[in-house]
């Protein structure tokens, strides 16, 4: 399957992913603080379009107005809903913790707000690439990695 196929909403979330990879490869420091800032934002935009999906794009799962608007006011309300989602939902476990996407998280605002030359370690761009990664096959049943592979292959 190529990143083609994948579903019509699916493609900003993927292109996030991609642009990320490209620069996850590429390894400088202006890279490794643009992969981190693209995954983080493939996570938060991943959550926010499954939130806004018809339920019929959902499997048909239908979600309270009112939760969906309380889950989309910010980027923790978007983590409390995806672990809603995977525990009570998917009856599942987190294969990456909240507490974990938001130490991510707060890296990336701190390459907003705080140290812009602040360069981050390969073991936090692979722990938030995993979470991208994971956050995107799990609302949208697809595993983007062997997308990635082929799409970066071109």
């Amino acid at each position: 399957m190529d990143a083609a196929k994948l579903k019509p909403w699916t493609t900003v979330a993927f292109e996030l992913l991609e642009h990320a990879e490209r620069h996850r490869i590429a390894g400088g420091d202006f890279d490794r603080r643009t992969a981190l800032i693209a995954y983080d934002n493939a996570i938060e935009i991943s959550i926010a379009t499954y939130l806004d999906l018809h339920p019929l794009q959902r499997e048909g799962l239908v979600l309270r107005k009112a939760d969906t608007e309380k889950w989309l006011v910010n980027y923790l309300t978007k983590l409390e809903f995806l672990e809603y989602y995977v525990t009570a939902i998917r009856q599942g476990r987190m294969a990456i913790g909240r507490d974990e996407i938001l130490y991510f998280h707060r890296i990336r605002n701190d390459l907003y707000h705080g140290s812009p030359a602040y360069v981050p370690s390969l073991h936090d761009i692979e722990g938030i690439r995993a979470a991208a990664l994971w956050v995107f096959a799990i609302l949208f049943k697809a595993d983007p990695e062997p997308l990635l592979a082929i799409e970066l292959a071109r």
